[in-house]
This record gives C-alpha cells, structure tokens and sequence, in this order.
C-alpha cells in the first residue's frame, strides 16, 4: 500500500532535457529566455541560455507540489548534491528551503542535470516576491539565477489562471486562516483497475475535492486526466471512499467547506502484485 499525491520526477527531467537541446538554437537570437508553460496537469517557469543554467520551476496549481530542475556545467553542478540534500535561497528574504536532490546526464557534453524535490509549499508565496535563487553547496552559493519581475509574475497568473479554469477560487482559499489537511490517500494494488494494470495504462490524475467542514470529501471532479477514464474514475471513487481532511478554518476562526486540488499518481502503484 502506500499513500499517493505526488506527480512523476520523471516529467520534469523531460522538460530540462528538451529545453537544453533547444536553447543552443533559441539562445543564438537571445542570451536568456524566459518562458511559461500552461501544461494541462502544471504551470512550469523556464529559463533557457547558451552560457547560463538552464532551469524549470514546475507546480501543479493549488497543491504543495513544486520541484525545481538545472542543467548546468559539470563543475558548477558537482557537490550540490552532497547526501542527496540541497538548501535554495530565495533573495532578498534570504529564506532558506530544503530540498531532495538527485543528478543525471544533462542531454548535452560536459553538462549535468539537477532536480531538486519536495520542497515546502511556502516556497511558491516567497518566490512571487523574490528576485534571486540561489542553490547552495554548505554556506557558499553554488549557482545563482536571477528571477525577472514579469518572469515570476507570468508564473503566479498561470497558477492562478489555471486554478480559475479548474473552478478553484484562489482568493478565497488564500484568504483562510488554515488549509485543510491531509495524510494522503491510502491506496493499494488491487485498487487498480484490472483492465488498465493489464494493458499497462498508467498516469497522474488531478483532482478537484469538495471538502466540508468536518473534513470530509463530498464530491470530486477530474480536472486533469491520466488519458484513460477508467483511472480518472478510480481515483474519485477513491478520494470519495477514504478521503479525509483536516477542516479548513475561515478567516472568522471557525471551521469551513472548501475546495481543493489534489493528484493520484497510479504509477507508483504499476507493476506490483495485485
């Protein structure tokens, strides 16, 4: 069994895989480009140079869920990741998040690839107001990305807008006094649908919940799907069956229904017995 709410690692090596082969071409025109990309499941910031880091900062709107990935020389790669661990800072605040690394290849000769994981959900309300991000080797700056205003503020109207699409009103969710909670769902293998485990059909599906104010899930509507609707049902059924919040508290104090965007990842859970 195991409790399921995050997104593939994997999608967002892709990502810094495809704009490092692109950005010698792209950066012939330009030495920086930045960019946003409106992903059916995510809102991801990118920078692509010939002669800096490459770098995606990838959320899915309106859960915790943020990653951040660098393609850069081997020399200024080497060492960031010393015991699977990284710290990021955000300037001017000087606020400091730990994160899980790993490091592969980075798609082109003499460079690496950084992906720095499960940083805290603040991480997103500081960077709107940041203007440096710097990736630290112990209490030396390892890599340094400056973060254009328009940059950053084109990423939190992807956030917001996409939120606005899925039918989350983000105003009213920022301005309660706590978020509802949860532990994740619980989840097994034979929770699988059968005809997707066999024909080996995986995805990450999005969801919407309806919580109450006793912490309970009362609806649930797929707003990104895996591709295959016999998963995207599942994970409702799920959700709806053994979803269980801590209330919300509103901003009188007092405890309140409200909407949240959460993921099922069934590919954790492909290729184990059933």
């Amino acid at each position: 069994m195991a409790y399921l709410y995050r997104h593939p690692l994997l999608l967002l090596a892709a990502s810094l895989s495809a704009l490092q082969m692109g950005s010698a071409s792209a950066a012939q025109s330009a030495p920086e480009t930045w960019g946003v990309d409106w992903g059916t499941q995510y809102c991801a910031l990118t920078r692509t140079s010939e002669t800096s880091p490459t770098l995606v900062i990838r959320n899915i709107p309106g859960t915790g869920i943020v990653d951040v990935g660098v393609v850069a020389e081997d020399s200024q790669i080497n060492g960031l990741a010393i015991g699977g661990r990284s710290v990021v800072v955000l300037a001017p605040s000087a606020e400091r998040f730990g994160a899980f690394t790993a490091t592969r290849r980075g798609g082109r000769p003499g460079h690496s690839m950084l992906v720095l994981k499960d940083l805290e959900p603040r991480f997103l309300d500081q960077l709107d107001q940041s203007t440096e991000m710097r990736i630290m080797r112990g209490e030396r700056t390892g890599l340094s990305v400056s973060l254009p205003k328009k940059a950053v503020q084109a990423f939190r109207g992807c956030r917001d807008g996409t939120l606005k699409e899925w039918g989350v009103d983000s105003k009213a969710a920022a301005a309660l006094r706590e978020q509802p909670k949860s532990p994740g769902l619980l989840v097994e293998s034979r929770d699988y649908p059968p005809a997707a485990a066999d024909a080996g059909i995986s995805g990450l599906v999005v969801v919407r919940l309806s919580v109450t104010a006793e912490g309970k899930v009362s609806d649930c509507a797929v707003v990104g799907t895996s591709g295959d609707s016999e998963l995207d049902n599942a994970a409702c059924r799920l959700w709806l069956r053994r979803g269980n919040y801590k209330p919300a508290i509103g901003p009188d104090g007092k405890r309140t229904a409200t909407q949240v965007i959460s993921t099922l990842d069934w590919g954790v859970l492909a290729g184990r017995p059933r």
